[in-house]
């Protein structure tokens, strides 16, 4: 974000977790909340990081 703004460019984003686009695995998963958030944490930090 930064970086684009120093340099007058647009910042577009992108979802990064979509309730109709997770798969069965996660969504049907008979996670406990603390493994759930765990699971969609690491998603994000993946996503991020490239």
């Amino acid at each position: 974000m930064n970086f684009a703004e120093a340099h007058d460019q647009q910042v577009r984003g992108h979802t990064l977790l979509w309730h109709q686009q997770n798969p069965g695995w996660l969504t049907n998963g008979s996670w406990t909340r603390d493994q759930l958030s765990a699971i969609v944490q690491d998603h994000i930090a993946t996503e991020v990081g490239r």
